[in-house]
């Protein structure tokens, strides 16, 4: 059965724990079975060290998946790491750590990405929606529906 991490794009992942490795001095794993976290434009997957620290894979969406080109990808993935290493040296804005980034797929891991630290705070995702939409004034809940007859 191929493992639920490789989902979005087949990559190396010996290569990218290796790099983590490299990177933090610290032996890290990373759960094959796990299914990455996706939005709109990237996955993630998470590496774990064995201190709790996490660190975050993040790659664009490619192919039936993606909604540029891969020539559009690259830039943005060099684009963000650059923003991100830009506003970490010459900012005080909390920023995550960029600890290695590639935007082409020509690299050992094999595909385009940004290795991060984790941000802290909770995802988009895990925000009830609906209960917070009635916590905004003026928020249409129910929209009244036309009646709906046979006889016309």
């Amino acid at each position: 059965m191929k493992d639920k991490i490789y989902y979005y794009a087949k990559f190396n992942l010996s290569a990218l724990l290796s790099l983590s490795e490299q990177r933090r001095g610290q032996p890290c794993t990373c759960d094959a079975s796990q299914m990455p976290k996706s939005g709109s434009l990237n996955w993630v997957i998470f590496v774990s060290f064995e201190d709790g620290i996490e660190w975050v894979c993040r790659s664009p969406k490619r192919g039936i998946n993606s909604f540029y080109s891969d020539e559009t990808a690259s830039k943005i993935v060099i684009s963000e790491a650059s923003t991100l290493l830009y506003l970490k040296a010459h900012t005080s804005i909390p920023v995550p750590e960029v600890y290695a980034y590639s935007g082409s797929g020509d690299n050992d891991i094999g595909i385009p990405y940004i290795l991060q630290s984790k941000a802290t705070g909770r995802s988009l995702g895990s925000y009830d929606w609906t209960q917070l939409s009635h916590q905004v004034p003026g928020f249409q809940h129910r929209r009244p529906l036309m009646p709906i007859s046979d006889k016309n």
